[in-house]
């Protein structure tokens, strides 16, 4: 399985999700959900109460994971 996305449509979403700070007493603000489906990729972060999602309707293909976001955003 492969999903293309370019460098630079990846980079400006995590660079929106990078602005959602992480609160060191909920494990969930730690980690991203990413969903790629037939209406595109999305990535949502929360900081326990809000959330940001970006989103790049050019990708298609079938993905849904948790990636840790200290990692995934550099």
């Amino acid at each position: 399985m492969a999903i293309n996305i370019s460098t630079k449509s990846l980079q400006a979403m995590a660079g929106k999700l990078n602005k959602c700070s992480t609160n060191k007493l909920l494990e969930i603000t730690k980690y991203w959900h990413l969903i790629v489906s037939d209406a595109g990729f999305e990535m949502t972060a929360t900081d326990g109460s809000n959330y940001i999602t970006a989103r790049d309707k050019s990708v298609k293909g079938s993905l849904d994971a948790i990636a840790k976001a200290d990692q995934f955003g550099k």
